[in-house]
């Protein structure tokens, strides 16, 4: 028997660079394939519920306990602030108060300075 000679065209120089590069490509590789996957199979939008309010903006809470609560009124006494002629509110003297029809107390005449009857002549 002849012995056939044998290359071999795998040396260990060219397996030194091959080695390398082929983990590299396959780590790019995956990492693409990764990336596809990731474009995919994603979620497209988010959905968070929240929980329901017990009170919309609508509605009002009612009082837990059987005592009424009281509500504050302003004061529509005689007071030192009048309606002038062109409807707004002023601090009067009693000089000033004479002829007018209404005083108030409240500093902004109950916001009823509009009504013409209640204005100072």
């Amino acid at each position: 028997m002849t012995d056939i000679p044998v290359s071999s065209s795998a040396s260990p120089k060219k397996l030194a660079i091959w080695v390398p590069a082929l983990f590299i490509l396959m780590v790019i590789a995956s990492a693409g394939i990764s990336w596809r996957i990731y474009r995919t199979y994603r979620p497209t939008s988010t959905t968070v519920t929240l929980p329901k309010s017990p009170l919309t903006n609508t509605q009002q809470a009612e009082p837990t306990s059987s005592v009424p609560l009281a509500t504050p009124t302003p004061d529509k006494g005689p007071g030192n602030y009048v309606c002038d002629p062109l409807g707004i509110c002023n601090l009067a003297d009693e000089k000033g108060k004479s002829g007018c029809p209404v005083t108030f107390a409240d500093p902004k005449c109950l916001k009823s300075c509009a009504d013409k009857v209640k204005r100072c002549p």
